[in-house]
Order: C-alpha cells, then sequence, then structure tokens
C-alpha cells in the first residue's frame, strides 16, 4: 500500500517550522511512502480492525516509528475502510489551540493586567511558542519606547529554550514560578529581553500540555490573582457548543458584578461591526453593564449551578434579553467558577449532553411509545395548585411556566442547603444533617463538619430531588 494523500495543521506545520529549517514534517515524509505485507497499514486493511499505537515512537512493528520519534509524533490511529487506510496522529501532550488557547490568553492579561501572554509547549528537548497575545496596552508602550513592531513575544520565539530553561523547568517539575526580578534574575535565560523590552516581573502557570507564561512593565510584588475558569468549559464552549463569544464576570465591593475579560473570534467581530452604523457589538455593549443582585450572573454565583437559557431574546428573567435580541444571541450558558461567572453564548439552538433515541424507529414502536407516555401522564401525580398551573400554562405560555419551575427548584434546593450548613444549632437539623451525610456515598472519607460545609455533587443531586418532589406536591410539574 501506498501514502497518496497527506494533512497537518497549519498550526502545527507553524511550531515544527520553529525547530526545523527544512520544513519537513510527519506527514510530508510520509507522502509517497510504500508499506509491505506484515505492516500494521497492511494487517488493518487485511482484517478492517481498528488499530492504536499508543508510543509510535518505540513500537518496531511500526513501520515509520523512527520518523514518529523525530517529529514528536505520540498516538497514531489506523482506521480501515472499502479502498484504502486513514491513519490519524497526536502529540504526545494533549495541547490548547484554536479559540480556546486564544481565549485563555487574552482572559489572563485581561485579569491580571499583565502586557503579554505566552503560551509554551515542548517539541523534542525544546520548548517552543504556540501561540501569544499582547495586549493594545503594551502594543503602544512599546513603540512609544522605539521598539517598532516587533514584540517581546516576537523576540522570545527567536530563542531557543531547551529543558534546563526555567519555562523547561516549571513543564518538568510541575510546579509554576514567579519572578519577581525578571531583568537581573541569573536563573532566566531571557533576562536581556526583559531589559530590552523594560519587562519586570513573568508569572509561569502549568496549563494543558504546557506552560503559560505572563509577564509586565509594572511592579509585581507577588503573582497578581486571576479567576480560575476550567479548560474542559473553554473547550466545551467551543467544540460543542460553538460559541461566538465569551464573557468572565466578577463581583465587585459593591457587590455588583462587571464584566472583567471577554473573547471574540476576530472574523465574526469584524462583521458585526461592519452590519452597524455605530460599530457596537454584543460583547462591547456588555463591557459597560453593571447587574445587580437579582441579575442571572447573581444568582448562578450564589446557587452554584450551572444554568442555561435557550430563548435569550424572549425570556423575561433574562436582563439583557433586549441585547440578545438585537444581535441574535439566542442559546446562552453560564457557568460559575473559582472567583467568576463564565458567560458564553451562540446565536444557535444548543442543547448538551442531550440523549438521542436510535435512528430507525418504526412506525409501530413510535405509535406504542406515544400510547405508554399518555398512560403515564395520565397516572401522573396531581398536585394542590395542578388546576391553576394548566390554567397559567394558556394564559403566559408553557415555556414561561417552565422557566418559574426550574427557578424553584433550584432556589428550594439553595435553601435546603442553607439550611443543612445551620444544622449544627438545630436538633432536628443536626439529625437530618446526620441522615443525609449517611446515604451520600462520597462523604465517606469526610468528617461531619466538613460535610456541614460544602455541598458535594451527590448532596446537591438529593437536594434537587427532594426540591423537584416538593414541586409535584404542588403541582409545579404537571
Amino acid at each position: 500500500m501506498k501514502c497518496v494523500a497527506s494533512y497537518i495543521t497549519p498550526e502545527r506545520s507553524a511550531i515544527l517550522a520553529k525547530k526545523r529549517e527544512d520544513n519537513k514534517n510527519f506527514a510530508t515524509e510520509s507522502l509517497g511512502v510504500n508499506v509491505g505485507l506484515g505492516t500494521m497499514i497492511d494487517e488493518t486493511f487485511e482484517k478492517m480492525e481498528n488499530k492504536t499505537i499508543e508510543d509510535a515512537g518505540s513500537t518496531v512493528k511500526f513501520d515509520r516509528n523512527e520518523l514518529a520519534k523525530e517529529m514528536c509524533v505520540k498516538c497514531v490511529k489506523i482506521s480501515p475502510y472499502e479502498h484504502g487506510v486513514l491513519e490519524y496522529g497526536m502529540p504526545s501532550e494533549e495541547q490548547l489551540k484554536g479559540h480556546v488557547l486564544q481565549a485563555l490568553l487574552k482572559t489572563r492579561c485581561d485579569t491580571t493586567g499583565a502586557f503579554y501572554a505566552i503560551y509554551w509547549i515542548e517539541l523534542g528537548d525544546q520548548m517552543v511558542i504556540a501561540g501569544h497575545v499582547e495586549t493594545e496596552k503594551a502594543t503602544k508602550y512599546w513603540k512609544k519606547q522605539g521598539r517598532g513592531d516587533v514584540s517581546f513575544a516576537d523576540k522570545c520565539d527567536q530563542r531557543k529554550l531547551y529543558s534546563t530553561s526555567m519555562v523547561g523547568r516549571v513543564w518538568n517539575k510541575k510546579v509554576d514560578e514567579f519572578i519577581p526580578q525578571a531583568q537581573s534574575s541569573s536563573q532566566f535565560t531571557r533576562s536581556d529581553l526583559c531589559k530590552e523590552f523594560d519587562v519586570s516581573a513573568i508569572c509561569m502557570t502549568l496549563e494543558l500540555g504546557g506552560v503559560l507564561e505572563y509577564g509586565t512593565v509594572e511592579f509585581w510584588g507577588e503573582p497578581p490573582f486571576y479567576p480560575n475558569v476550567p479548560i474542559a468549559e473553554l473547550q466545551l464552549a467551543y467544540s460543542k457548543f460553538q460559541a461566538e463569544y465569551l464573557l468572565l464576570w466578577t463581583q465587585g465591593e459593591d457587590d455588583k458584578w462587571y464584566c472583567c475579560s471577554d473573547y471574540v473570534d476576530l472574523e465574526r467581530e469584524k462583521y458585526q461591526r461592519e452590519m452597524r452604523a455605530d460599530e457596537q457589538t454584543f460583547v462591547s455593549l456588555c463591557r459597560n453593564v453593571i447587574l445587580g443582585e437579582e441579575s442571572k450572573i447573581a444568582k448562578v454565583a450564589q446557587l452554584g449551578y450551572v444554568d442555561v437559557i435557550y430563548d435569550a431574546p424572549t425570556n423575561r428573567n433574562y436582563e439583557r434579553k433586549a441585547l440578545a435580541k438585537e444581535f441574535g444571541v439566542l442559546t446562552i450558558r453560564f457557568v460559575p467558577c473559582v472567583g467568576c461567572v463564565l458567560e458564553y453564548g451562540t446565536p444557535m439552538k444548543k442543547v448538551l449532553a442531550k440523549r438521542r433515541g436510535k435512528k430507525d424507529k418504526t412506525a409501530r414502536g413510535k405509535k406504542k411509545n406515544l400510547e405508554r407516555l399518555k398512560k403515564a401522564s395520565a397516572a401522573a401525580t396531581r398536585g394542590l395548585l395542578s388546576p391553576v398551573i394548566d390554567k397559567a400554562k394558556g394564559i403566559v405560555g408553557e415555556a414561561n411556566a417552565l422557566e418559574w419551575r426550574r427557578i424553584f427548584i433550584q432556589t428550594h434546593a439553595f435553601a435546603i442547603g442553607k439550611g443543612i450548613e445551620m444544622s449544627r444549632f438545630t436538633k432536628t437539623g443536626d439529625l437530618m444533617t446526620r441522615l443525609l451525610y449517611r446515604l451520600t456515598p462520597e462523604a465517606t472519607n469526610l468528617d461531619i463538619e466538613t460535610y456541614r460545609n460544602q455541598l458535594l455533587p451527590a448532596l446537591r443531586q438529593r437536594l434537587s430531588l427532594l426540591a423537584n418532589k416538593n414541586a409535584v406536591y404542588l403541582g409545579l410539574l404537571t
């Protein structure tokens, strides 16, 4: 068999070009290669079975193991098809890229006041730059200092950093570093560049697949605090959810909520600005919005639950529904994080983790299923307020009734949780706490006081079920 076509992502090609001067990569060197009988490619095609090579560089049976080791290809997967075989590979570590990387770099600069942010990854025995961001403030400052269009990150990109460098030590030892005097540090190999660009303090934190470095020309006596946004949530936002914007909200000393950072695709932002005479976007207008204690952001932070709005332009409980309608934002997801609330949205109807039934259902099966659901609905528990709720649905609409039901369940669960935290002051409440404590498997490694002070996921689920049950008694779920 012969390799007749190949492809490599532009990001990976650019990274390899920094280490190599011949523009070669695993895909270009594999193109045109012939593999014989008995190879893994041949076995995959003959047996029509998928194969996974966890370590391509050390697998002798893989015919290009030396090339994989040279080009830093770790995991290789091979899938058979009718007329050939598809092979694709990944680096040794899962690394950040695309919108996830750019959003992380920009939010880190915004929340810490850093002038720049650089994402380093390991490539063989070197650490290379896979992405960087420079703030407008930094660009103006360095141009004023006579640095022209060349940035600090551009100069760093021209340097060869090995595993012995400080970036390499952070990656190998998995320990963050803070350099308060970057210009005079003997352990920092780029102190000369710091003098050239007047960079005074630098922080390095370990992130997924690499090291995130960010610095400033101002004085930092200690590493600045920044809200902790889970990488997994950013990946979810730009993969399954297909978000078009991202906002970070933090609470001020006056208990109001302010937008401290944002990220939006530059092409999307440019398109939105060109479509309007005032060149405003949904994100630019949200930057100046101040939210109170009754806002959706404040409630998500208070309850500690992920919340989603599927009809933002018409949702009466969303305080920015007019903006959502104006800019066509339909679905918005709110995620409580440490120190902030993450918000991201899309103009599409998006439902995450939705269970789908089998595709090829027969008409007879659908009819039986419908009959079963009708019987279950007729035998469902009717609450005290069911007749009132049924009439309310016809007046205000079923969507608003469902929204009220969801708010009731969340608020009720939160109130029960607060009652458990205060249960130490009452004998009845303490008995209830100890009963739930014994029924929660995840609490076996916790003492009773620690259990009182934190709501475990399993306990939150039980509280939601209890609130749901109470809602049925009241007729809110009928």
